[in-house]
């Protein structure tokens, strides 16, 4: 047991240098506009999505049948996105193309109010915003290890965020119509894709920190050559 101890404790020391500690500090400041963005961009949907559709004159029990649709859509499609990213060391890739497809989507139903058109939309931008956010936040937990932040302080970003465009998005559709949220939602989310462009998707990815892990564990076995003799 000590042996073991032993190891990961200099494991841990290989694998968080203070470099690498200060790389994440970095980071974390882009951590925190990036949530900041993301959910400027979804706060700009999800709270306004059952009234924005009772505007195209879409049945209340249709309403009611699209979202349960919707947030089903997003758990089995985003679990299956995120597994894909992991098998095939594609994380970045996954989560931008994810995000700008859950974006784009959901303001093509600018251009269209007929209830097939809106579902389709609806339903596949959906699909595209489930592996986003568990793919961003293992990113973040993995960046907070070693420093004086934690998880708390960049997820608070996200819930200001969320109740300033909350706020702000209500005025303007009273001013502008239910169609303005969308155009918020585009701008929102260009400034969000910008910015998770930068973040270390990859760098923390499973396949990236297993080939760290054994980098760590070939130092370890190089600081103490005597380990393995019988």
């Amino acid at each position: 047991m000590a042996d073991v101890e032993k190891g990961a404790k200099a494991y841990a020391e290989v694998v968080r240098t203070k470099e690498e500690i200060e790389e994440s500090k970095r980071h974390l400041i882009l951590a925190k506009f990036v949530y900041f963005f993301v959910f400027a961009a979804d706060a700009s949907w999800e709270p306004f999505a059952a009234y924005f559709l009772s505007t195209r004159n879409i049945k209340t029990g249709t309403i009611g049948m699209l979202l349960t649709v919707m947030t089903i859509s997003n758990a089995i499609v985003g679990q299956m996105l995120t597994a894909a990213a992991d098998h095939y060391h594609v994380h970045k890739s996954v989560a931008l193309s994810s995000f700008a497809l859950f974006v784009t989507l959901t303001c093509a139903m600018y251009f269209n109010n007929s209830l097939w058109y809106t579902a389709v939309c609806g339903i596949l931008a959906q699909c595209a915003w489930g592996p986003v956010l568990p793919m961003m936040d293992n990113v973040t937990v993995q960046l907070v290890e070693g420093t004086s932040e934690d998880y708390s302080k960049q997820r608070l970003w996200a819930a200001i965020s969320w109740a300033v465009f909350c706020l702000g998005d209500g005025w303007v559709m009273e001013r502008r119509g239910p169609n303005a949220i969308l155009e918020v939602m585009g701008f929102a989310g260009l400034i969000a894709l910008d910015l998770l462009w930068y973040y270390p998707f990859d760098k923390y990815s499973a396949k990236s920190q297993a080939e760290e892990r054994s980098r760590g564990e070939a130092a370890v076995a190089v600081s103490n050559p005597n380990d393995g003799d019988a």
